[in-house]
């Protein structure tokens, strides 16, 4: 009976293991060619889709982060900007994406945009 059980338990658990058809959705934004950055996110500015990626450790105290938790919100829900924070890899994709994006809103909306709303929260 053990052997039985050590066999069902063993087919068991490395059947979990098999391969499987289909690969799992890679980020559009994962990538190294700027180029096709900027592709989507003309094609994002254009569908009303604005997304915003910030790189890097953020070094801040629990004030700041909770400010900075405040700030996603607040431009997600006044000016329909998602930011998002990517971590410390820097896809050159998602980072000419970024660059492209803020350049778009900037071209419409004045080249301070962005630290207009930053002000803006702060009073908040």
């Amino acid at each position: 009976m053990k052997v039985k059980l050590s066999i069902f338990f063993f087919l068991l658990f490395f059947s979990s293991f098999s391969q499987n058809d289909s690969l799992p959705e890679i980020p559009e934004w994962m990538g190294n060619s700027c180029e096709k950055g900027e592709e989507l996110a003309i094609r994002d500015y254009k569908l009303g889709v604005y997304k915003i990626f910030n790189f890097g450790l953020p070094v801040m105290s629990e004030i700041e982060w909770d400010y900075s938790d405040f700030y996603k919100e607040y431009l997600m829900d006044n000016y329909n900007i998602q930011s998002k924070h990517l971590g410390c890899v820097m896809y050159e994709t998602a980072v000419c994406y970024s660059n492209k994006m803020k350049d778009l809103i900037e071209n419409k909306n004045g080249d301070d945009y962005f630290e207009k709303i930053k002000k803006e929260a702060k009073v908040l």
